[in-house]
This record gives structure tokens, C-alpha cells and sequence, in this order.
């Protein structure tokens, strides 16, 4: 679901681009194609696990994992985590 903030953000990424001399694509299907949609996708050091074995104890033990914080999920950087790909072309 949008909410006004992500509405705002939209219309200064179209205000840029404009002034860049692109526009905006049609897209049929809006869903980012790395996350599919969720904004999120497992993290690829802890596999989506939250923990990574303890290098210190050699592997005995676990700690959170550093790159998700322990979610096992990691914000895509594709679509910024709000699951839509904003489709840029060259303005004719």
C-alpha cells in the first residue's frame, strides 16, 4: 500500500529525471524483479539464518549476524525495500 511519503519521494525522483531529460517507462508489471515485490530478500551471508557461526570460538558458538543485524532479511537496493522498480527511458 502508498502512503504519502512514498508518493513525495516518486514525484521528486519524476521532477529529476524530467529535468534530466528522461521519463518515466509504462510498466505493466511494477514489481522489482530482484525482490519480487517484498522489498526484502534473505541475506546471502547468514543465508537468512540472523546468525553466523563465532569466529572467535571457532565456530562453537553463534553471533548475530553483522550484515542483516540478526532479521536474516536484508532491504533490496534495487527498489530502496518499497518492492516497485521505477522504470526510467530517454525522453524523444
Amino acid at each position: 500500500m502508498l502512503d504519502g511519503s512514498w508518493v513525495r519521494v516518486l514525484a521528486a525522483i519524476l521532477a529529476l529525471t524530467a529535468a534530466a531529460g528522461c521519463a518515466p517507462a509504462r510498466c505493466t508489471n511494477p514489481a522489482c524483479p530482484v525482490c519480487a515485490g517484498k522489498g526484502q530478500y534473505a541475506c546471502a551471508r547468514c543465508e537468512g539464518q540472523g546468525t553466523i557461526p563465532c569466529p572467535a570460538c571457532r565456530g562453537r558458538n553463534s553471533e548475530k549476524c553483522p550484515t542483516c543485524g540478526g532479521t536474516g532479511k536484508v532491504r533490496c537496493g534495487l527498489c530502496g525495500g518499497r518492492g516497485v522498480k521505477v522504470h526510467l527511458i530517454p525522453a524523444r
